[in-house]
């Protein structure tokens, strides 16, 4: 019995339902299920979910209707996700530079009082070894 092929889009999919579902649950035991289930190496699923939170977190900042609560409910899912080992660490900082880059500078204020009541999360060891340098630009 051959072993069965990573399928991305497939894989993205999963991701992407599994991540609001996650979002309306307020719980990362969605995406830990769907991790587990997938076939394909630890690298082919978390780069996967990665780009999965990315596109739902683009939706959200495209509907327009969405509140910064939205955009750092998502942020935290990542950061749950860097924690249990099913995304990367850089995944949270891409999301956080997402949403800076995308807001109207008076939006951006909660997600700066976010980023400053957070920072010894940011500090973490399994986000901060590995991310170090991309904070530096936000």
């Amino acid at each position: 019995m051959s072993p069965s092929v990573f399928n991305f889009n497939d894989a993205k999919e999963k991701f992407t339902s599994a991540t609001r579902s996650a979002l309306d649950t307020k719980t990362s035991k969605p995406l830990i299920n769907i991790f587990n289930q997938l076939s394909g190496n630890e690298t082919e699923k978390k780069t996967t979910l990665d780009q999965a939170l990315r596109c739902v977190l683009e939706g959200e900042i495209i509907k327009q209707k969405a509140s910064c609560d939205d955009f750092l409910a998502l942020i935290y899912l990542s950061i749950d996700g860097v924690t249990e080992g099913i995304c990367s660490a850089t995944t949270p900082f891409l999301l956080l530079g997402d949403v800076l880059d995308c807001l109207p500078l008076d939006q951006c204020d909660k997600i700066f009082t976010f980023v400053e009541e957070n920072v010894s999360t940011w500090k973490s060891v399994c986000l901060f070894q590995l991310s170090s340098l991309l904070a530096v630009p936000l």
